[in-house]
């Protein structure tokens, strides 16, 4: 999200695929405008409760009462529809899904404001002046010349990439990436499988092969997935996460035209991903003979790790072996190297004592105060 100085990031997503009502073959539509208003009032309120780590982040938030609702689940929730992914359908279902989205969101922020009072640094002419609100529908511009309005923006689409995962439904705005994948971690590569797929091959036992509406991103004709991204953006007042993934064989110049369709169709911006461009990525196709190599690897690992010898054996040596803390020299010799992450460029430091032996581990990766260096300096320690 594009912050001015000393603004803080709110942001919160709405599970979409949760809102499919099986019953009915449809989207629950009054229990999402019932979930984006709580939703809405429950970011408000963070605002309030949050400790700033200075003051300048406090009074400017508590200025702007910044927040960001989004969404995950959307290519779940399509294909539980049966509406395949950057499809006229798609854009058409997107259009009114999201028109819904943000139009209850401000409905909700103008109920806070009669009751809690607008954002304190609010400016009607110049806040629906913008073209933003100039498409919003006017019964709400016409709320927010009279009542103000809570919230200096309220829209924004994340990557939501840990956050679907873990809740196991598709991220940010995205397509699934592939319906068996590797995920990297610090473990090393993991296959993971769709659950989704695996629901309706149970509920179909018979059937060869998926329907055309199950899709992946590598799927989709790049100009698809720029499509959505424009359908879904008209109803965003704040920034956009979206991924236009392309094979390993593009080219430059097509990855110029793709840009000129972006820039036609009004995108904000765009982020374009050809396959195997960067040597480490978080996801890779299963196929990949690398991928696959390093994945069986760590499966033997984790499995020898839990075999009744090893277990045995950590079980002895943590028993029999006394836990040490050695006095730290005042100086200590070392070596750093540098190495490309997925997350930047990464310094590790290790110092030996005397003896030669490792003594000491300091890992740098990502901004000072950030949780990845957090995370970082932990596991060198």
């Amino acid at each position: 999200q594009p912050l001015g100085a000393y603004s803080v990031c709110n942001l919160g997503a709405i599970n979409l695929a949760r809102f499919y009502d099986a019953d009915k073959g449809d989207v629950a539509w009054d229990d999402l405008r019932q979930a984006v208003r709580y939703a809405v009032r429950f970011l408000d309120d963070v605002i309030d409760s949050t400790p700033y780590f200075f003051p300048e982040n406090e009074a400017v938030q508590q200025g702007e009462r910044r927040i960001g609702l989004g969404t995950m689940g959307i290519a779940e929730l399509m294909i539980r529809l049966g509406i395949r992914y950057g499809s006229d359908e798609s854009v058409e279902f997107i259009d009114r899904l999201y028109e819904l989205i943000a139009t209850e969101t401000y409905e909700a922020s103008i109920e806070l404001a009669k009751e809690k009072g607008a954002f304190p640094n609010f400016d009607a002419e110049k806040f629906l002046e913008s073209g933003y609100m100039q498409q919003m529908p006017e019964e709400i511009r016409q709320k927010i010349a009279e009542h103000g309005i809570r919230n200096v923006t309220l829209l924004t689409q994340a990557p939501t990439g840990t956050t679907g995962t873990m809740v196991n439904t598709s991220t940010g705005i995205e397509p699934f990436f592939s319906w068996v994948y590797y995920r990297k971690s610090r473990l090393g590569l993991h296959e993971e499988q769709v659950p989704l797929v695996r629901e309706w091959y149970e509920q179909h036992p018979d059937a060869e092969e998926l329907p055309d509406y199950f899709v992946t991103a590598m799927d989709l004709a790049p100009e698809d997935h720029v499509k959505v991204q424009a359908a879904i953006q008209r109803w965003v007042d704040s920034a956009i996460s979206k991924t236009c993934n392309v094979p390993n064989e593009y080219t430059v110049e097509q990855v110029a035209k793709l840009y000129e369709y972006m820039y036609d169709l009004g995108c904000k911006g765009g982020t374009i991903y050809r396959d195997g461009s960067r040597d480490e990525q978080v996801l890779m196709l299963k196929g990949d003979e690398r991928a696959e190599q390093e994945a069986e690897q760590v499966k033997q690992a984790l499995e020898q790790a839990k075999s009744p010898q090893v277990q045995e054996a950590a079980h002895v040596d943590q028993v029999a072996t006394p836990h040490h803390v050695y006095a730290r020299p005042a100086k200590l010799l070392g070596a750093t190297v540098s190495r490309q992450t997925p997350f930047g460029k990464a310094f590790i430091t290790m110092n030996s004592d005397e003896a030669g032996q490792p003594f000491e581990v300091f890992i740098t990766v990502g901004k000072a105060g950030s949780d990845l260096q957090a995370d970082a300096e932990g596991l060198g320690r």
